[in-house]
Parts: structure tokens; C-alpha cells; sequence
């Protein structure tokens, strides 16, 4: 889940990634099972974990709820993430556990007699090191070659696949180029099919940036420490290959892993390594040299006092083989018929099964290791699949002659980008209904297992006029502080439906510190509070789907500007402009790099800004804003109160905004 409020994931060199939470807004309506849900009244179930079942009398809600999320949130499935075993076994879990709801499949199956559960769909999946090697020799006769340890390096995933024998060495300090502070490791020295190391990081003073405290933000480096932009730093100049070397003064710290490494479209053209201190200071041993000759390195090169320096003893050869291939991933989803002229009209309940794995995308702990993701999303997930067993026994019980049809899915590969919601969005076709079925509503369910002070979040109300009735009267008889809210502040899978035009809405039970982090587990989560969200979202449920009028999807679009757009992830700030310039672009600017903005209805910081649609935001003090992740990174460690810099190119000019930031 993405959430609006924004935060730093990972950082890796100084390369900061993030992510976003999105949370989709519900309406569940069961007028003959009511409040006795949210009481969590006792009965005999089976209780599912992985493909086996275990049967428990008596169970009540909160105690099948806490157990589905137990088992999803558990270290067997490895942080259900893309290309990890422990998603297929999440996926095979919510389909055995369908399968005994007597939830018919969704998705047409043209080569076999019946249909299936599965809506398959390609994705990248995560790049692999299958082949790395680093040796040095002292001469090219091979007096003497050392075949350096493959657990003291790595491969970086922005690397490509290549060889190279007997390059020279030439050390560059950070490696970095930066004309505002005057600082240059490269100088007048020729790097070209040489094999360029640098240090990780940029110029520090006691293991601190030396110029991130400068940008009035709570990011430890700036663009500077970016690993991609160093390394295209030194192939721009020719470099054969490049190696990153921790600092003595970071020594210790882990390797990064290829695969959250991996910068996609900044991928490179030559071979990328990440080595530890100890191997640097072995080649500096055969080149002759002390290993205190490292802390001086490091020394020079926080003062801006180094020099390149190319060594004379020996050279590098070595070989790269990545492997980025497209993989694929599925979503579940099982159908509930409607019953007579509403049978064609369809709501969508979903939440997303996948998480972080092993933190290789947007961890916010910053170590390899499992990400259990109760929260994110076992939640949603566990509360859906309770859902459609309670609605599937409500139809049962409850024959009507008009009804619409559920469709219970389950997103895969929302946490790489909604990929499973933008898919099935764009393959609607693939769904086994009727033909001439429309998508009317949409419900999502994204970290709603950690409810407090009885209060759970419902999102986007504003996408119809029907939401919040639906939801104010079914909690009448629930009794949640319910906070409806007309937009949502981050991206989940409810946003692929809204993007169409179809109404949708995301719960949410509030950020925490375990958000993206290994502590997210599932002794934290609120299995009696999600009980009563069910509760609640049964109710809302049968009221949708069988309710008259309501449900055309609502514009919100300004009256007052049309090219306002919407951050809705910035719905949580708003600004105070205290001055505003323009000036024509400048030659070098015309293809300056940035965010652009494309979203549609208004948030109030980009309002307060006075952005519109199709503005691009290139710069944050001094921090370059490249993508959405970047930019809700910065806006989370800006100071309210302070006077903040904002560049913005609109058209041929560029604008210079000073502001102060305020949290709503």
C-alpha cells in the first residue's frame, strides 16, 4: 500500500527509492447479519493455512482473521514478494480457500472445460547476478592473479553483461562532479577503457553528508551520493567498468543486494561493482602500497583535496552476467452472480497479496531480510477472502430477484506499481461474466489490520454520490469513528479503477513506523478491530449491491481552474507562497528533467502552490525532484515553518516559488 504521507523507502549510495501506498474505500452492506459480525460471533470453521486447513470450533472472527494473517504474514512465504516462491504459495492459498467458499472461478479458460481463478500477466521481475568475477594481476604475464572473494562484492543491478580483461585501475575519490560546491574527482585525468573506483557516499564529516545539511531536508545525502549518476558519470568518460568501494569510515556496512540495485531505465552499458573496504585495501597491498593509504584517500576526499590516482602495479579483468527477464504473476479472483437486471453491473472488492519479499524494492529498513507485511497487505487480503465467504452464505441465505455481481479479487504486484489492478482493469474482456457487463463500483481494502481509537479511514468518497450514504448508514450500526475522506493521500490498486471512471474507495487504518519495515508482523495487527471492519463491510456491501441510483462515477474537477491537478498524496499539506519569479528557460534547461504533473482532481498543496496540469517540478531546494518518489520523499523532510525553494518549468519559463510548508 502507498501512502499519501510520504516516505524515504531505502536508501542505497545516496540513491534514495520510495514508495507509495494507495487505499481504496468500501462500502459493504449486510442488513441480516448487522452488528452480530462485529460482535465476532463464534462458529464452526476451518481455519486455512497454506493449502492445508485446520479445523476450529467455535472460531470466531477476530480469531479465523488473525490466522489468515498469521499465515501470509509468516517467514514461509518469504515477504510474498514478485519472483519468490512465497507469492505462489499466497496465491495458492486464496485459491484453495475459494475453492471451499464455493466462489466460482473469474477468469475465462478457453483451452480447458472450465474456467479458472488465476489472471495471469507479465511483469520485469527482479535482475539476477548469475555470473560475477573480479581478479587482479600484477602484470599482464600473470605473475600474480587474485581471484577476489565473491561474498566480499557484488554485482549492482543498473550493471550490464559484459567482460573485461586486463583494464588499468584509476581511483577517482567519490567520483563525483559537482560545480556548486566547486568540487571535481576527476580533474584533467584520462579514464577512458580504464576501470574507474570510487568511494560510496559523497564528501562526509563524522559519517555525515557534508552537504545534505545544507538542503534544509531530512535526507542523509544528496544527489551527488546517486550511484547511477556516478557511474554515468565515469562511462560518459569512457570507463570500462566501475567499481563502488565503502569508505573506511563505512567499512562495515552490507553489500547491496543486485536486485535493490536495480534502477531500471538508468540501467548502463558497462559492468557495476559494489566491493567492501578489505578488497580495495588488498589491491592498494599489491600496488605496494599501506592499507592506511585508504583512510588518507578518504581524508583527501572529504576535504576535495584528492587526486586521481591510477595505478601502476596492477589491472582489473572481469566478467558480468545479469539476467533481466519478464516474469509473471497473478491475480486471483472468484465471482458471486448477481440475479436479474442488475446481474450485468459489477462491484469489484479487492486488495493486493504481494509485498516487499526480502526488501529489494522500497524497504524502509534498508536491510536484506523478510518483510513480513502484516499490515501491508495480509490485512486487506485476510479481510476480502473472510468477506467473500460471509457474502457467499448471505446469498445463499438470502435469494433476491435483482442483485448485482461481486467480483473478489485479489491484486498481485501492486508494490512494483499496480501492476495487478492496471492489468485486470485493461483486460476486463478476460472475466468470466456475461457479455455486457459494466463495472460500477470498486472497494479496496490496504492496511486496515492496525485500527485505533475505533477509527478506520475511508478514501475517494468523492467518486460518487453514493459512498457516503452507504457508509454513514451502515455504521450506524457498527459504531467506528469513521473519517470519510474525498481524496486519498497515496496510490494503491482503487486508483487503476478510478483512472477508468469507475467509482472506488479505499479503507485504511492509519500509517505507523512499521510501514515498508521488517517489524511489520503480525503480533501488531488489530484482529478484533478488523472484525468489526468486516462487520462493516458486509453491511455496506448488501446495500451496494442492490441500491437503485447513486453510482455514476463524479468529475471532481475544479470549477475554478481546470488545469489544477491533483498530488493526492499531498492532500495532507498545504503552502504559503510568499514570492513567485519567472524567467525564460535557459538553453541547458530546455530539456530539464522532472516531475510532471498529470493528475486530475485538485489537492490542496498543489492548489496553494498555484501548479497546474502539465507543470513539471525539477527542483526542491536543491534536491533534484526526478519522479513522484523523489518528490514525496522531500516534501516529507521538509521543515513546516521554514522558507522552502521551488523550481518549476511551465511552458518556456521557468518559475521560482519561495514558500512555507503546513501539515493539515
Amino acid at each position: 500500500m502507498v501512502l499519501c504521507r510520504v516516505v524515504a523507502v531505502g536508501i542505497i549510495g545516496g540513491m534514495i527509492t520510495f514508495h507509495l501506498i494507495s487505499v481504496y474505500k468500501t462500502r459493504l452492506y449486510f442488513c441480516a447479519i448487522g452488528l452480530m459480525l462485529a460482535l465476532s460471533v463464534g462458529c464452526v470453521s476451518q481455519v486455512s493455512v497454506g493449502t492445508q486447513r485446520i479445523k476450529v470450533a467455535s472460531a470466531s472472527d477476530t480469531e479465523r482473521y488473525q490466522a489468515m494473517v498469521d499465515y501470509l504474514a509468516s517467514d514461509e512465504l518469504q515477504g510474498r514478494g514478485v519472483g519468490y516462491s512465497g507469492l505462489v504459495k499466497a496465491r495458492d492459498y486464496l485459491i484453495v480457500n475459494l475453492e471451499e467458499m464455493a466462489v466460482r472461478p473469474g477468469i475465462i479458460n478457453e483451452q480447458a472445460a472450465s474456467n479458472q481463478y488465476t489472471q495471469r500477466l507479465s511483469i520485469r521481475m527482479p535482475v539476477v547476478a548469475k555470473e560475477k568475477s573480479l581478479r587482479v594481476t600484477q602484470s599482464h604475464e600473470v605473475i600474480n592473479e587474485i581471484v577476489f572473494d565473491s561474498n566480499k562484492m557484488n554485482v549492482l543491478g543498473l550493471s550490464s553483461s559484459q567482460s573485461f580483461v586486463n583494464k588499468r585501475v584509476v581511483f577517482v575519490g567519490y567520483g563525483i562532479v559537482a560545480d556548486a560546491y566547486e568540487y571535481d574527482s576527476y580533474g584533467d585525468v584520462d579514464v577512458d577503457d580504464a576501470v574507474v573506483v570510487m568511494f560510496r557516499y559523497e564528501p562526509m564529516t563524522e559519517r555525515k553528508s557534508q552537504w545534505a545539511k545544507d538542503l534544509k531536508i531530512k535526507v542523509p545525502w544528496t544527489e551527488h551520493a546517486s550511484i547511477p549518476q556516478k557511474v554515468k558519470q565515469a562511462e560518459g568518460r569512457g570507463a570500462s567498468a566501475v567499481v563502488i568501494v565503502d569508505p573506511p569510515s563505512f567499512r562495515y556496512s552490507s553489500l547491496i543486494p543486485t536486485d535493490a540495485s536495480d534502477y531500471g531505465e538508468k540501467a548502463v552499458s558497462i559492468p557495476v561493482y559494489h566491493m567492501k573496504a578489505e578488497l580495495f585495501e588488498q589491491m592498494l597491498e599489491l600496488e605496494g602500497k599501506q592499507k592506511v593509504m585508504m583512510k588518507r584517500l578518504e581524508s583527501k576526499a572529504n576535504r576535495g583535496e584528492d587526486e586521481p590516482v591510477e595505478f601502476q602495479q596492477i589491472k582489473l579483468s572481469g566478467t558480468v552476467v545479469v539476467d533481466r527477464q519478464n516474469g509473471q504473476v497473478d491475480n486471483v479472483i472468484g465471482i458471486v452472480d448477481g440475479a436479474g437486471d442488475l446481474a450485468s453491473e459489477v462491484v469489484v472488492v479487492g486488495a493486493h497479496y504481494d509485498h516487499l519479499g526480502y526488501g529489494e524494492v522500497a524497504s524502509r529498513s534498508g536491510i536484506h531480510a523478510i518483510h513480513n507485511g502484516a499490515d501491508d497487505n495480509a490485512s486487506g487480503s485476510a479481510l476480502v477472502m473472510m468477506l467473500a465467504e460471509k457474502y457467499q452464505q448471505y446469498v445463499l441465505e438470502h435469494q433476491t430477484d435483482r442483485r448485482r455481481t461481486v467480483v473478489f479479487t485479489f491484486f498481485s504486484a501492486e508494490e512494483r506499481g499496480l501492476w495487478g489492478s492496471r492489468y485486470m482493469v485493461n483486460h476486463l474482456d478476460q472475466l468470466a461474466l456475461s457479455e455486457g457487463f459494466k463495472v460500477v463500483a470498486m472497494m479496496n481494502y490496504d492496511m486496515v489490520g492496525r485500527i485505533r481509537e475505533n477509527a478506520i479511514e475511508m478514501f475517494e468518497s468523492q467518486t460518487c454520490s453514493a459512498w457516503q450514504d452507504i457508509a454513514v448508514e451502515a455504521n450506524h450500526k457498527i459504531g467506528f469513528d469513521l473519517k470519510i475522506r474525498e481524496n486519498c493521500p497515496g496510490m494503491s490498486d482503487h486508483n487503476s479503477f478510478i483512472g477508468q471512471q469507475i467509482p472506488a474507495v479505499l479503507f485504511f487504518s492509519g500509517m505507523h513506523e512499521d510501514y515498508h519495515r521488517v517489524s511489520d508482523t503480525s503480533d501488531k495487527i488489530n484482529a478484533e478491530g478488523a472484525a468489526k471492519l468486516l462487520a462493516l463491510s458486509q453491511l455496506m456491501l448488501s446495500d451496494l449491491v442492490t441500491r437503485d441510483s447513486g453510482l455514476a462515477y463524479r468529475d471532481t474537477e475544479s470549477d475554478s481552474d481546470s488545469g489544477l491537478v491533483n498530488g493526492s498524496f499531498l492532500n495532507w499539506y498545504t503552502a504559503d507562497v510568499t514570492a513567485m519569479r519567472r524567467r525564460d528557460l535557459k538553453a541547458k534547461e530546455t530539456n530539464a528533467s522532472g516531475f510532471k504533473i498529470y493528475w486530475t482532481p485538485i489537492s490542496k498543496l498543489l492548489v496553494s502552490l498555484r501548479l497546474k496540469q502539465g507543470d513539471q517540478i525539477v527542483q526542491i531546494n536543491g534536491v533534484q525532484i526526478k519522479d513522484m518518489n523523489r518528490l514525496m520523499t522531500v516534501i516529507q523532510g521538509l521543515d513546516t515553518g521554514k522558507q522552502i525553494e521551488l523550481f518549476v518549468v511551465r511552458g518556456q519559463q521557468m518559475l521560482k516559488l519561495t514558500f512555507t510548508l503546513k501539515n493539515l
